[in-house]
């Protein structure tokens, strides 16, 4: 991780998000890039009195000011010595938060799930669903009720499958930099019989977890469930985590999980931040 994008719209969730890349920042050595998108005047709302274009630039100089006494709060707050820099963008939010993070080579998203109080109610919360279907980068997610505690305790939800590898690297960096165990949690259906062929993919699976993850405390756990939404809701009471992992895979169950609605669904981790990783084609080195 050497490139952190956080999408800031002044709400106080957005602000725990900023702190949160702060300290990962501080850990991994990484930038951090402040980014606000407002949403400009147009000329048909200005009628005759405005210079629009006048307007529109002064609103940007406000905000830019504002993210930098934002990042100046931050850094003093947190007496951390992180190279911070901040840009003002437009809508529309989504597209030009991918986009931003395509064009300056941005490792990992991190954003609050819900707020807006920023200029303009440019909401990122009700954006975040959107990013994590579309990114191409692993996004964190800092949930509203998330109160920082140093992560001891990182909880991959795993189908076990090959796309697990694109997980690695990010993982490797989060549990070297908070020296955090991992246990990899299987939820199967107990309705769908383990064949010898699915013991010795799980088996060959977990070796090779094993080796990758070789200077990190790692654990494996399964469970038979006839809900896997259900369970990873209610996941936490069973098996306490300081942050949730899972791949974004197609046709996968965090689709199922996020697709009625982000908000309401994501309920079970508001305590506790989650992970959302891609899958590539390629595994991306860290």
């Amino acid at each position: 991780m050497k490139r952190i994008l956080v999408p800031v719209d002044f709400s106080t969730n957005s602000k725990k998000a900023f702190r949160y890349a702060v300290d990962i920042a501080s850990r991994s050595g990484a930038d951090i890039i402040l980014y606000h998108l407002f949403r400009p005047l147009k000329a048909s709302e200005a009628g005759v009195v405005f210079n629009v274009d006048e307007h529109n630039r002064r609103l940007q100089e406000i905000v830019l000011k504002r993210l930098q006494r934002l990042q100046k709060k931050v850094l003093a707050d947190t007496n951390a010595n992180v190279p911070v820099s901040a840009h003002v963008g437009r809508i529309p939010v989504v597209k030009n938060i991918l986009d931003f993070a395509d064009e300056n080579y941005i490792d990992l998203v991190v954003m609050g799930t819900e707020g807006a109080t920023g200029l303009k109610k440019i909401t990122l919360g009700s954006n975040a669903a959107k990013i994590i279907q579309r990114a191409k980068i692993p996004v964190f997610l800092i949930p509203e009720k998330f109160k920082w505690k140093k992560p001891g305790k990182i909880l991959f939800a795993t189908a076990i499958h090959k796309s697990d590898n694109n997980a690695i690297p990010i993982l490797s960096a989060l549990s070297g930099i908070y020296n955090a165990e991992i246990t990899m949690v299987n939820l199967r259906d107990p309705h769908q019989p383990e064949t010898m062929k699915d013991k010795k993919q799980f088996e060959r699976h977990v070796f090779d977890m094993q080796k990758a993850f070789k200077d990190t405390r790692l654990g494996l756990l399964q469970i038979d469930t006839f809900s896997i939404s259900k369970t990873i809701q209610h996941l936490y009471e069973e098996i306490p985590y300081d942050i949730l992992v899972m791949i974004r895979r197609r046709k996968s169950i965090i689709q199922q999980i996020f697709v009625e609605s982000f908000t309401k669904n994501m309920a079970f981790i508001t305590g506790n931040p989650l992970l959302i990783i891609p899958q590539q084609n390629k595994v991306v080195k860290s």
